[in-house]
Order: structure tokens, then C-alpha cells, then sequence
């Protein structure tokens, strides 16, 4: 898993104004994502309900693994009169996966 999913995440309403010979040039409003192990914010969202999603994100990658990896088991252990083909499920799961974890096209 790359070192961009690891971890607990915080995050924090951001609110500041940046001026340039009197006159405002920028205002920020939104939410800061903070990693446990740093001080720097590593992203900014608008919203608090795209800061959440981010914040969540380690924990539903780790979640999304334990469940494919069951799934998984269920596929290649299961007795063949209940046998479920569960690959395309599995293929759905692996392409968030990626998509989270900032693999596209690669391998979780």
C-alpha cells in the first residue's frame, strides 16, 4: 500500500484572506487534511463532506482489502454447488481500491 493511505488522518476548517496592496487577493475557505505524522497539510477540500471522504480514506482502503481478500476465499473455497462466481464483484472492488490507494491500472 503506498505511504499515501497509511495512517490516521485529521482534519481542520480553514479560513484566511491574503491581500496585496490593500486589496484581497485570495480567500480560502474550506477543510485542511492532516496526516498523524506531519504538520503540513497534504490536501484542501472545499467541503466538509470531501474532507471526511479523505480523512476516511485509509481506513476504507483497509476495510475494502479485508473484504476482498474474504471474498476471495469465499471464490476459490467455496463447495462447487454453492460456488459464486464472485470476480466481477472482485474487479469492481480492486478498481476502487486503485483509485483510492492512486493506482489506476496497477496492482493493489
Amino acid at each position: 500500500m503506498a505511504n499515501f493511505t497509511k495512517g490516521t488522518w485529521r482534519i481542520e476548517k480553514v479560513s484566511s484572506k491574503e491581500y496585496s496592496l490593500d486589496r484581497e487577493i485570495e480567500n480560502i475557505r474550506g477543510y485542511a487534511i492532516y496526516s498523524d505524522k506531519s504538520k503540513y497539510y497534504i490536501a484542501g477540500v472545499r467541503t466538509l463532506a470531501d474532507a471526511r471522504l479523505f480523512a476516511a480514506a485509509p481506513d476504507l482502503y483497509d476495510a475494502l482489502c479485508a473484504f476482498l481478500g474474504y471474498l476471495k476465499f469465499l471464490q476459490d473455497n467455496a463447495p462447487d454447488e454453492h460456488k459464486i462466481d464472485f470476480q466481477d464483484y472482485i474487479n469492481r472492488l480492486l478498481t476502487i481500491a486503485h483509485r483510492i490507494d492512486g493506482k489506476e491500472g496497477g496492482e493493489a
